[in-house]
């Protein structure tokens, strides 16, 4: 689907309200005896911004709804100006609906519906802001996340409207302003929502955008060069046991590096709560460095105290082993 489909949907001719609406009509009372049907759909414009701390997103998107009601249609009548009636919103009945995770939202087009002949009632509103995302970012910074678009029919259970997808104006613009990001293709999960206050249940409407997020930003302006300070780091396993000074103080050097380096990466992670994929990589390679300045003191000690060969015997063992286990983390980060 195109954007510009949405002009089917969109106001495009004025009647008088009184013309539109019967004069015996009553705007409190449902449509159908029965339960009635409700066409949702979005159309998602633009991705801004995700906000993964803050449990948000930035988004720029249309919203429809369509509805049948009987008392508002005008068979045969010759009034071409009844062809699309568009009201407010406040003078016919309507089903209702909100977006349950909404943050700060700016409406575009004023609350009105267009009416067709046959009491086809639509609803379209163009929305930009910000809505609440539950992500979860202990996979960060390889992670996938969920663009949920949660809607309700306020006041209205599953026995009386029933909440469905319009896959005809469901869709996504693919080009979005989020670099950081790809959004997958969309998807519709009908069920009902729980109110704890009241003790019932409401219809309920999601829409589901995956997004993916690219994350080689991250390797090569954090992981790749804290990579290079832990193996520079071995370099204390080549040095003769005999030279301390030399070993300790560039142990000492790579820690100090190390701090500054970390300050800056924390300007640029995520703030949660939870440990992520990237504290664990960050953690093992602090410990990796500490443990290569631990057995810099060690072997040097052991030197002094008259056991060579021991000391060389670590520093070998050293060479492989730290190595290994900096090797087994890059796997687990990427692969795990």
């Amino acid at each position: 689907m195109i954007l510009s489909n949405f002009a089917e949907v969109a106001p495009t001719a004025h009647a008088a309200s009184s013309d539109c609406v019967p004069s015996d009509y009553n705007a409190t009372v449902r449509p159908d005896e029965g339960v009635t049907t409700v066409e949702m759909a979005i159309y998602l414009i633009d991705v801004l911004d995700i906000k993964g701390a803050n449990q948000s997103a930035t988004v720029d998107f249309i919203f429809t709804e369509e509805w049948t009601d009987a008392r508002l249609a005008w068979g045969n009548s010759d009034d071409d100006r009844l062809d699309h009636c568009v009201v407010s919103v406040d003078q016919i009945w309507a089903p209702g609906v909100r977006l349950l995770n909404r943050r700060q939202l700016t409406s575009e087009e004023p609350e009105r519906v267009t009416i067709d002949r046959g009491g086809r009632v639509s609803y379209w509103q163009r929305t930009y802001g910000d809505i609440s995302m539950p992500f979860d970012l202990i996979n960060f910074p390889i992670d996938e996340q969920v663009l949920r678009f949660r809607y309700v029919s306020v006041g209205y259970g599953p026995d009386e409207v029933r909440l469905v997808v319009d896959r005809n104006n469901f869709g996504w613009s693919k080009n979005f302003s989020i670099t950081e990001w790809s959004i997958g293709s969309p998807v519709s999960r009908s069920g009902q929502y729980h109110l704890p206050l009241r003790d019932r249940y409401l219809s309920e409407l999601t829409f589901e955008f995956g997004a993916e997020r690219h994350f080689g930003h991250y390797v090569m302006n954090y992981i790749f060069p804290l990579a290079l300070i832990v193996m520079m780091s071995w370099a204390v396993f080549w040095i003769d046991p005999s030279q301390l000074g030399i070993q300790t103080g560039l142990a000492a050097s790579m820690m100090v590096t190390l701090v500054v380096f970390l300050y800056r990466l924390g300007l640029g992670l995520p703030k949660v709560a939870y440990i992520t994929r990237m504290d664990i990589f960050i953690g093992v390679s602090i410990a990796l460095v500490f443990l290569a300045f631990v057995e810099a003191i060690a072997t040097g000690m052991l030197f002094k105290g008259g056991k060579e060969k021991l000391a060389l015997k670590i520093d070998r063992s050293a060479r492989i082993g730290f190595p290994a286990l900096f090797a087994a983390l890059l796997v687990l980060f990427f692969l795990a």
